[in-house]
């Protein structure tokens, strides 16, 4: 068994697949095979321990099968999760049957050939072909918080197998690489457990013999190499870099990043508030968490929605195993904490600190669900409760049931393996230009439910114009059934139920995707176009002109533009003539207040006016823009005869108008509240 740590480890963390579309994912689906394969030959040929806490694990599988089974969103997820729970009460009793030697000696090669790889952007041949994924410091790993997760707890193991092994040199080494390879990876959770992992590997050194005291110096020289060494590397490699917009946006990315995680844990305790005794489900946060997410959060998230985001985990691990399991799951979790607690306290500090370490990186992280720190973790922490010994008359009863989960974790990993492998050859096949639909119907076939492939899928026979088919359908339908929250599934849909003809059905899952997220441009804009197809042209722009977020309103002239050439293709002319009207007036907005008294601005107004005038329509819009730019420049006359006019005529200022102009512009106050400090427009303030 000596070899079966450093196996596990180094299969985990070391094989890669770029086309992989969720690594995580994937790796727990290897992890699950793996540990299942080991844990039928426990069960197959004797020698299963019980060890302390293991019947806790247990229990917390059947919570979680229970609670799945009770309902909830999406019943894969659920037996996934409860599966993943099985793999690491399975590695929990390998752990038992192996010494904490085996699995800090472990570390050493997986946390070498990853820090190594993850240092490869540091050496000058980095550019003869090596994979993309070097160059992002993401190592091996396809993430780069994963990684850092990784290296974080086996740089702590190293630490401590150099404290005392017969040699310390190969423990050393990897101390060297793993602490530069951090400082590269720059993930601050990393940079913050290392650390206390090191340091309390030290603690222990210091309150030993002088040989001990003289080892934990060279692990401190070591660390500390490792990271002036980083630095030296990456000022050689070009110090310029720091003034880069990249490298900026790099580092304001990473301060945002506390903001979200705050967002999204007190998103979480609302979420957990609603059902606090049974909780969402296990694996039910992803499905459930979009109706409860905060604009902040993903404001910050998306960059100011640059591209979709999805919150997959709390990025705390209590948190997350509070809001999905509910108070019964966290009192079977201190449980099990309380039993194996004594367990690690008698096993030394610095036999224990990779479990600080992990603990730490749970506060802000997730690696519960990272497979290679969650094996590792769990495999030291059985190893640390003493090689609890089998009991000869509880062996048939333990043996079964180490089969039975483990014949569980088996078939649920090969279905995500399997369906992970026919999605990264469709992807692959994609990439080089081709249609494909086999691999990705295997994929489906082999993990149904998966609602990344089932978007897939539909967007496929969409755009192939086999939205009417039976199996668009049936796609659609389980695509609303399981991710009903998701703004982005809810706009699949609708585009396939407008194919379909059914209006009525894309604007309900449209109205879906607005009251989980009202700001959100795309599902704004993809409503108005729905809305102006079936000639509500009023409807859409009251949707298009009120709170709207920044993305959607600085290119509103534009759609609006767009708009009218639709409506003019489908014969209606007079919403077509409206949004022309409207388009002319958002253009002329932009110019009046990006431009005070520009003559752009002046064309602008001017056209705008023509146009307006042009349909018989006397709107009180147009002539606040004329008092505008008349202000600016300066013809105060202009500005009274303006306002005299709107005035005595009791012009009315539209609804849609009102909204616009009330909107704060980039620098400064309204363009309402600018003209309404003119005496002659104070009685703005009182429509």
């Amino acid at each position: 068994m000596r070899w079966l740590p450093a196996a596990l480890l180094f299969l985990l963390a070391v094989p890669f697949e770029p086309l992989w579309l969720d690594y995580e994912l994937a790796r727990r689906g290897v992890a699950m095979l793996a540990l299942a394969a080991c844990g039928l030959l426990l069960a197959l040929h004797g020698g299963t321990a019980a060890p302390r806490g293991g019947w806790v694990l247990g229990l917390l599988v059947l919570y979680a099968l229970a609670r799945t089974a009770l309902g909830v969103t999406h019943p894969r997820l659920g037996l996934e999760e409860a599966a993943w729970l099985a793999a690491l009460a399975l590695t929990y009793v390998l752990g038992a049957a192996t010494r904490p030697e085996d699995w800090l000696r472990a570390a050493l090669p997986t946390a070498a050939v990853v820090a190594l790889f993850g240092l490869l952007p540091l050496l000058p041949w980095t550019t003869w072909g090596l994979p993309h994924f070097a160059a992002e410091a993401t190592s091996t790993l396809g993430n780069r918080n994963v990684a850092s997760e990784v290296v974080a707890v086996l740089v702590v193991a190293a630490g401590a197998w150099a404290l005392q092994a017969r040699s310390p040199w190969a423990g050393l080494v990897v101390v060297g690489l793993a602490s530069a390879y951090l400082l590269v990876n720059g993930s601050r959770s990393g940079l913050v457990a290392a650390p206390l992992g090191l340091g309390l590997v030290l603690l222990a050194a210091s309150r030993r013999d002088a040989a001990a005291r003289r080892r934990a110096v060279l692990v401190l020289v070591a660390a500390a190499a490792g990271v002036l060494a980083s630095f030296a590397a990456a000022l050689a490699q070009g110090g310029e870099a720091a003034g880069d917009p990249q490298a900026r946006a790099e580092r304001a990315a990473r301060v945002a990043t506390l903001e979200v995680r705050s967002e999204v844990w007190r998103a979480t305790l609302g979420l957990a508030a609603e059902r606090p005794l049974l909780g969402v489900g296990p694996g039910q946060f992803r499905s459930e968490f979009p109706r409860v997410r905060t604009e902040r959060e993903i404001e910050i998230s998306s960059f100011g929605r640059r591209f979709a985001t999805r919150v997959e985990t709390t990025h705390n691990d209590p948190l997350q195993l509070l809001v999905e399991g509910g108070a019964i799951g966290a009192v079977l979790w201190l449980w099990f904490l309380a039993r194996v607690g004594p367990g690690v306290l008698r096993a030394g500090i610095a036999r224990s600190a990779p479990l600080l370490a992990f603990v730490v990186l749970g506060l802000v992280r997730s690696p519960l669900w990272n497979a290679p720190a969650a094996v590792f973790a769990f495999g030291l922490l059985g190893s640390l409760q003493g090689g609890a010994a089998p009991a000869a008359k509880g062996a048939p009863a333990v043996r079964a049931i180490v089969g039975a989960a483990a014949l569980f974790a088996l078939a649920q990993g090969q279905a995500i393996v399997r369906s992970q492998h026919h999605a990264a050859a469709h992807v692959a096949v994609r990439a080089r230009g081709g249609a494909e639909r086999a691999h990705l119907d295997a994929a489906l076939r082999a993990r149904p439910g998966d609602t990344t492939l089932l978007l897939l899928r539909l967007q496929g026979l969409n755009d192939a114009g086999q939205a009417t088919s039976q199996e668009a359908e049936a796609d659609a339908n389980s695509l609303a059934a399981l991710d009903p929250h998701s703004p982005l599934a809810r706009r699949r849909l609708a585009e396939w139920a407008a194919r379909r003809g059914r209006p009525g059905e894309a604007e309900a899952h449209l109205r879906a995707a607005l009251a989980i997220d009202p700001r959100d441009p795309e599902t704004r804009l993809a409503l108005a176009t729905l809305l102006v197809a079936q000639q509500r042209v009023d409807q859409a722009l009251t949707l298009l002109c009120a709170d709207l977020h920044p993305r959607l309103r600085g290119e509103l002239a534009r759609h609006l533009a767009d708009l009218a050439g639709a409506a003019k293709d489908r014969g209606d002319v007079p919403g077509s003539a409206r949004l022309v009207r409207e388009a002319l007036f958002v253009a002329a907005l932009d110019e009046v207040q990006a431009r005070p008294g520009s003559p752009g601005g002046n064309d602008a107004v001017r056209t705008c006016l023509q146009r307006f005038a042009g349909d018989g329509h006397r709107e009180l819009g147009p002539m606040l823009l004329l008092a505008r730019q008349a202000q600016a420049l300066g013809d105060d006359r202009l500005v009274l005869d303006t306002a005299r006019a709107a005035r005595e005529g009791a012009v009315p200022l539209s609804a849609e108008h009102r909204a616009l102009l009330s909107a704060p512009a980039d620098d400064g106050p309204s363009l309402l509240d600018v003209l309404a400090r003119h005496p002659a427009w104070s009685w703005l303030r009182e429509r």
